[in-house]
């Protein structure tokens, strides 16, 4: 990426007075830390820092992801946004779905194309028993599904299936954003130095250009021009792997013309030249019919000899195909020489006729029996298809609850520490008579401090937010004869922490305080409650 990157910023053709940036994020191949990559990047740090980037933009494009599964979640989230992303390997053949994934692009093709090669290849070298095995997710599903539905038609068996767990140049782009020919709305195009997310869409549709003798454009679906080289890996005398091209697939071809093989080049294991043999049964010999083994794919069969009075004279022969029912000819060559023999002969047609209906009957149920299964598949393909969706759906919504948990534990924790920091101003003054402040307890307070603490201590009068008398608590004391009311603390809240520390400072130092023959202290105070007015004092 990062190779990619700093040649297309150095090359004087592409995005000429134009420097790429980027920020890279590891999805370490699993579709839920791509999802939280993808939030994180949208929910980024800002750039306004970089030496790299001036004028720095939102979010135009991503570049990915690699495996199939993680580019469906993370598209499924930038679309949301309309913001495009080109992949660089993901090749699922679902990915296509313009309806689905609207803002996907990819630079490799659909897995449509690959399994078209890859049956190609099996039908040319005439492997007919095959074995499939695919990875536990989206992009292993829909391969698997794509390359059984290529392979409907042909005479290759698909003996078992395992499950593995688990640019454009400066020319081009002034062409397409001529002014007064724009695609948006009045005509207008999108500005170079201030482009949007979705507009970008619009132009890599219109993307077409060469580079290093290859075609990059993309079809109506997002994908790329479908081109695969044939790589045979060939060991050497001395163990080294070469890897030689020995033919191309080029889906741009008509049907029946994009496989091309060179096959005088091709190296097969143990060095042989002669192509392997992959077959269930090898082809009957002439004499001899295939009987179907009963529960097993149709490539799978025996030779036993034709039935008395009947031939087959010709290989491969299928049971019920170039059988010549003799006996039927030596009766009917008797009966032309025995007239008299019409009730035999005309026995033996009604057989053979009721036979024969008998026979289409049997292929009629088995056409029959093949669209049920058609069918079948295409619902089974279906459901997999929701269920993956509504796994990926249930995913993202445990990621966005988790998100959430943590969010309200932060929220929470931030609430606590402000909390805390209120109650570091509050103070509970002690032995204030009841009444003296005559109804305004925070002006009273304001004046009188610096009066018992000493003005000097308060070159700047404090500043009190909020000040209340606390409920009276009930004592042994109370109920004594003669014994003076204990007057109610009272609960302050200062504006400023100084103020505060001004007159806890001077009451440390004065020691003994007293107002009206009344001894009045002062304590710090952490209490979390005291009333529902206390609370709301805090809050």
């Amino acid at each position: 990426m990062r190779l990619a990157v700093e040649e297309i910023n150095q090359n004087p053709v592409l995005l000429q007075n134009r420097t790429l940036g980027y920020k890279i994020f590891d999805s370490c191949g699993y579709p839920l830390t791509g999802q939280r990559a993808v939030l994180s990047m949208l929910n980024g740090v800002s750039e306004e820092n970089s030496s790299m980037c001036t004028n720095c933009s939102s979010l135009l494009a991503m570049i990915g992801a690699a495996g199939s599964s993680q580019s469906i979640v993370v598209s499924r989230i930038l679309q949301t946004f309309r913001i495009p992303m080109i992949s660089y390997a993901s090749s699922c053949a679902c990915l296509s779905d313009r309806q689905k994934y609207p803002t996907f692009f990819r630079v490799v093709p659909s897995d449509d194309y690959q399994m078209k090669a890859i049956a190609q290849l099996l039908v040319h070298f005439n492997w007919t028993w095959v074995g499939l095995l695919r990875g536990d997710h989206d992009y292993g599903r829909s391969a698997a599904q794509g390359l059984v539905r290529e392979l409907q038609d042909t005479k290759v068996c698909v003996a078992y299936q395992e499950m593995i767990p688990l640019l454009y140049t400066r020319q081009a782009g002034l062409r397409i954003m001529k002014p007064g020919r724009g695609p948006f709305q009045n005509n207008s195009c999108a500005q170079s130095n201030n482009i949007q997310p979705w507009q970008l869409q619009h132009y890599l549709q219109e993307v077409n250009f060469q580079i290093a003798g290859e075609e990059v454009a993309f079809d109506a679906k997002g994908d790329s021009v479908p081109y695969y080289d044939i790589i045979n890996w060939q060991r050497g005398t001395e163990g080294n792997i070469a890897f030689v091209n020995v033919g191309l697939f080029d889906g741009t071809k008509s049907v029946g013309e994009e496989l091309l093989i060179q096959e005088d080049r091709i190296m097969w294991a143990g060095h042989q030249s002669e192509v392997p043999v992959s077959v269930c049964s090898a082809s009957c010999l002439p004499g001899t019919r295939k009987a179907i083994r009963h529960g097993e794919p149709i490539c799978c069969f025996d030779c036993v000899p034709c039935d008395s009075g009947k031939i087959s004279n010709q290989t491969r022969s299928a049971f019920n195909l170039s059988l010549y029912p003799l006996s039927a000819l030596v009766i009917f060559a008797f009966s032309e020489q025995n007239k008299k023999d019409e009730d035999i002969l005309a026995a033996i047609h009604a057989l053979w006729k009721d036979f024969s209906a008998q026979l289409q009957e049997v292929i009629t149920s088995n056409h029959g029996i093949r669209e049920a299964l058609d069918s079948f598949s295409e619902r089974l393909s279906g459901a997999e298809s929701r269920i993956s969706s509504a796994e990926d759906h249930l995913n993202i919504l445990d990621i966005v609850s988790a998100s959430t948990q943590r969010r309200m534990l932060a929220l929470a924790k931030s609430v606590e520490t402000m909390e805390n920091r209120q109650r570091r101003l509050n103070l509970r003054p002690v032995g204030l008579p009841e009444n003296t402040e005559k109804g305004d307890l925070v002006s009273f307070l304001n004046d009188w401090l610096p009066v018992l603490l000493g003005s000097e201590n308060f070159p700047i009068p404090p500043s009190i937010d909020q000040a209340f008398r606390l409920p009276k608590a009930t004592t042994s004391n109370d109920n004594k004869p003669n014994r003076k009311p204990v007057p109610r603390a009272i609960l302050v809240k200062f504006r400023w922490m100084t103020d505060k520390g001004r007159v806890m400072k001077a009451a440390r130092k004065e020691k003994s305080l007293q107002f009206e023959e009344n001894r009045v202290m002062f304590f710090q105070t952490f209490r979390r409650r005291f009333s529902s007015r206390g609370e709301s004092l805090m809050m």
